[in-house]
């Protein structure tokens, strides 16, 4: 899994802050939530929608790569108090420049992709 946070600015110029995690393999979009501020909290009740949509319970021959960024949002008490209590979720974290650099142009290029995608009503 592929958690990033990114900004998207609507016509009206206000800032969003929007956590999507992806699929690391298909680049899927597991979860998003959107907010005007960008908080651990916004992060960590995506990831939770994440887990209980979609990994609960993980089975133990098959352990989940959480790969994040050195972001604050990703790295805090709350994300890995909630990652050390879940058996076989394991969290990567991209430390490498050049790997984090891949790892969030991939990101943001397939998430801007589907969010331009969306219908606008």
């Amino acid at each position: 899994m592929l958690p990033d946070l990114t900004i998207f600015r609507p016509l009206d110029n206000t800032k969003v802050y929007i956590s999507i995690i992806l699929d690391n393999f298909s680049r899927f979009i597991l979860g998003w939530k959107a907010s005007l501020k960008p908080t651990a909290q916004l992060c960590l009740d995506n990831l939770k929608q994440v887990y209980e949509n979609y990994l609960k319970p993980i089975p133990p021959h098959k352990p989940v790569e959480l790969i994040t960024d050195a972001g604050s949002e990703n790295n805090n008490e709350y994300v890995n108090t909630f990652i050390s209590d879940i058996d076989g979720l394991k969290k990567l974290v991209a430390k490498h420049r050049d790997v984090q650099v891949q790892h969030e142009a991939g990101c943001r290029k397939c998430c801007r992709k589907r969010i331009l995608s969306f219908p606008i009503a």
